[in-house]
């Protein structure tokens, strides 16, 4: 739990310095809400296995859902470094 915690307060720090630095206020608050949002949809899909999808097939406690769990942290690291690139990419717009 700590880690998801960790990961939501860097997005949000991440998101709030490039809105506040940014030359474009708009655009930039647009495309924060847009990757804290993705971020919210992943959690959503982990959950929604966790709950429903692994009871299901009978894969919770077991090592079957190993690679689901890779798969969703590949995609939360992919996510974050899209996201940090491109604010990083909108602040270096701005000098």
């Amino acid at each position: 739990m700590e880690k998801i915690l960790f990961i939501i307060a860097v997005f949000l720090i991440i998101s709030c310095v490039a809105i506040l630095k940014a030359k474009d206020f708009k655009e930039t608050w647009k495309f924060a809400i847009k990757w804290v949002f993705g971020l919210f949809a992943l959690f959503a899909l982990n959950l929604f296995n966790e709950a429903f999808l692994f009871e299901w097939l009978g894969w919770n406690g077991t090592n079957k859902n190993d690679w689901v769990f890779v798969l969703w942290w590949g995609l939360v690291f992919s996510w974050f470094l899209y996201g940090f690139g491109m604010l990083f990419r909108k602040l270096r717009e701005k000098e």
